[in-house]
């Protein structure tokens, strides 16, 4: 108790009224089951709030995660636009991300090895991003005094695809962006072009 609680107890010891039998031990048990009852609630509080919050977040989190743009922002990231330099197709990276599927398949023949990373579609186009490790230093096709961006591209590796059994005919040039991560590691972009 308190101060103020008990300046008021002593103050009504001293009034003399006729008081009902069994009026003290009622109103005693009354303010008893008051107080269990404020601190039943106080401690239903926090339960309830971090219910409502674990509610909330669950929610948001399937919703978020149910959203094609955000999981595909999440897992469609293409490592091909990671290094600093500029590319033909820089602006059409947020297309690319959005439309595409991570792949991760690889084969390795004589020392290298070719990773198939992401397929995009844009449009009229397929785009395969695909990195090559070696395990000597890649050599590049052409002469050194050749530029190094058509040595790259000579370099990179050509896709072909197939539709019934039979090869697809570009509709278009195939078109081919590559660069050196290292003196073992290219990345690069394979551009397909399915109709006109």
């Amino acid at each position: 108790m308190n101060k103020f609680d008990e300046m008021i107890k002593s103050k009504a010891r001293l009034e003399t009224v006729d008081v009902p039998d069994g009026f003290c031990e009622r109103i005693n048990s009354l303010t008893q089951n008051i107080m269990r009852e404020n601190i039943k609630k106080r401690t239903k509080a926090p339960y309830k709030v971090l219910a409502a919050s674990v509610i909330i977040f669950v929610i948001t989190g399937t919703i978020a995660f149910a959203s094609p743009i955000l999981a595909n922002m999440a897992e469609g990231a293409i490592s091909y636009f990671n290094a600093p330099k500029e590319f033909k197709y820089i602006s059409k990276q947020a297309e690319y991300e959005k439309y595409n599927a991570k792949v991760g398949i690889s084969c390795e023949s004589n020392g290298i090895t070719l990773t198939l990373d992401n397929i995009a579609v844009d449009d009229n186009y397929i785009n395969i991003f695909y990195t090559i490790n070696s395990k000597s230093p890649i050599q590049l096709q052409g002469e050194d005094e050749d530029p190094l961006k058509w040595r790259l591209q000579w370099t990179a590796p050509v896709f072909w695809y197939k539709a019934d059994g039979h090869y697809i005919e570009p509709a278009a040039q195939v078109d081919q962006d590559a660069y050196l991560v290292d003196q073992y590691t290219m990345k690069g972009m394979h551009r397909f072009a399915l109709l006109d």
